[in-house]
């Protein structure tokens, strides 16, 4: 699909590595039910979408939507090509994946995502489609930004953000 063939199932999010069977199997909370971490990645995980995963799942949408593969090839084409992209994505590797699993037990999750999808999801779109590609990467770093707060893993961009209207 995207040339992942080499990853494996340790390597997703959806694993629980602190719960793992007498067969040393990983639990996936995904598929709920024990796999080898070996296995070959199955169609949730997109390394470094944790985000993007979830809401995918909630939505009920395909993992290779026009939504997933426009912000993965923004992702993989801009964002990683600069100093802003490249901050955030270092970053997000260790917050994204706390941020997927909170949304997805949120019980607000649904509201939560059409507010994603408004706010942020279809704007980003519509300047990736436009060439718009710094507004672009600022807004999908204010909704991450955003979970974040909501999430309590912002502490100082906060009031940053609070005072931005966000």
């Amino acid at each position: 699909m995207f040339g992942f063939s080499s990853l494996t199932c340790a390597d997703c999010s959806w694993i629980d590595p602190s719960d793992k069977n007498k067969y040393g199997e990983y639990y996936c909370t995904k598929e709920r039910e024990y796999v080898s971490g070996t296995s070959h990645t199955c169609r949730y995980f997109n390394p470094n979408f944790y985000v993007m995963n979830a809401y995918c799942s909630i939505k009920n949408l395909p993992y290779n939507c026009h939504i997933m593969i426009t912000l993965i090839n923004f992702r993989n084409n801009y964002m990683k090509f600069n100093d802003i992209g490249k901050d955030f994505l270092e970053d997000y590797e260790n917050i994204g994946p706390k941020l997927a699993i909170r949304l997805q037990v949120d019980m607000y999750r649904t509201d939560i995502v059409e507010e994603m999808e408004e706010g942020y999801i279809f704007p980003i779109i519509n300047m990736i489609n436009e060439d718009r590609l710094d507004e672009a990467q600022d807004s999908y770093i204010k909704m991450v930004e955003m979970l974040k707060i909501r999430y309590g893993y912002a502490f100082v961009k906060e009031k940053i953000l609070k005072k931005e209207g966000f």
